[in-house]
């Protein structure tokens, strides 16, 4: 389930809800400003970025203190922005084995999102229609 954080200032931007995470997931409230800032990436060009068409992509690998349903000891967070649109956060769990193909994972994931350019709006009409086509019509 994605929910979209109605935010301003500083609070609204991906970094600065990234930062805070890190802080709070890493227990070290001592860490400054640098060091939380060195432990996320941030994508502002590129493949990645253009194949997402996003404006940035922010990730940090969050230290996990014990490890996710008893198997998954990595955590990625990452957070993506485009001016005019949703920010979309992911949390990527990963085991030993998993966190071997990080790199192909996050190309996945990558490459099966995409924001769109136009402007977008909810229409309920077209909803129930392609809902209705989708799933409650009987298929011939």
């Amino acid at each position: 389930m994605f929910y979209h954080l109605q935010l301003s200032g500083e609070a609204a931007s991906p970094f600065y809800q990234l930062r805070e995470e890190l802080a709070t997931a890493s227990g070290e409230a001592g860490l400054t400003e640098a060091e939380l800032n060195s432990r996320i990436m941030a994508i502002e060009s590129g493949v990645i970025k253009d194949s997402l068409n996003a404006d940035a992509i922010y990730m940090a690998e969050l230290p996990l203190v014990k490890a996710y349903k008893g198997k998954y000891p990595y955590c990625i967070s990452i957070y993506t922005y485009k001016k005019g649109q949703p920010s979309m956060f992911f949390k990527c769990f990963l085991t030993e084995t998993g966190k071997k193909m990080e790199n192909d994972y996050l190309s996945r994931l990558f490459k099966a999102l995409k924001y769109r350019n136009d402007e977008w709006a909810y229409n309920e009409d077209t909803y129930l229609e392609e809902s209705y086509k989708l799933f409650l019509r009987i298929r011939e």
